[in-house]
């Protein structure tokens, strides 16, 4: 069993060994789960209309998809205390190809022997751009 990211010391790196396709499905899904419509989600002509290729992923949607991927070093029995500093840097499209990376920033034990660690995670794309990141506690 492959060691959890709060296992390595500060500034282990973790890349990705699948990829996830991102598909007009899982957008719909989402977009339905959150009972959230936005032509920029749904309508490749409303994104087009703003600058965009196509419609564009949602950005919420990115974090749980970079879970996803990060999930071999991932403790069954983590907590999410908070996420913070997500920033999207490129749009997201249906159909790319994305993969997740993950950097420790720091650790510490507490009082009872648990650890709480914080982590980097960022989210690429096939072409190798960043689209986003943020910061797990």
């Amino acid at each position: 069993m492959a060691r959890t990211i709060i296992e390595n010391d500060v500034g282990y790196k973790y890349k990705s060994e699948k990829t996830r396709k991102i598909t007009v499905e899982d957008i719909n899904l989402y977009l339905e789960l959150g009972q959230s419509p936005f032509a920029l989600w749904e309508d490749d002509d409303a994104g087009r209309e703003v600058g965009f290729d196509k419609r564009v992923v949602p950005g919420p949607m990115h974090s749980p998809v970079a879970l996803g991927l990060l999930s071999p070093i991932l403790s069954e029995q983590s907590f999410l205390l908070g996420m913070n500093n997500i920033v999207f840097k490129a749009p997201l499209y249906p159909d790319d190809t994305v993969s997740a990376q993950a950097r420790l920033l720091k650790k510490k034990q507490t009082s009872k022997g648990d650890w709480i660690g914080t982590y980097r995670w960022s989210l690429i794309n096939q072409d190798g751009v960043e689209v986003s990141s943020g910061e797990n506690t």
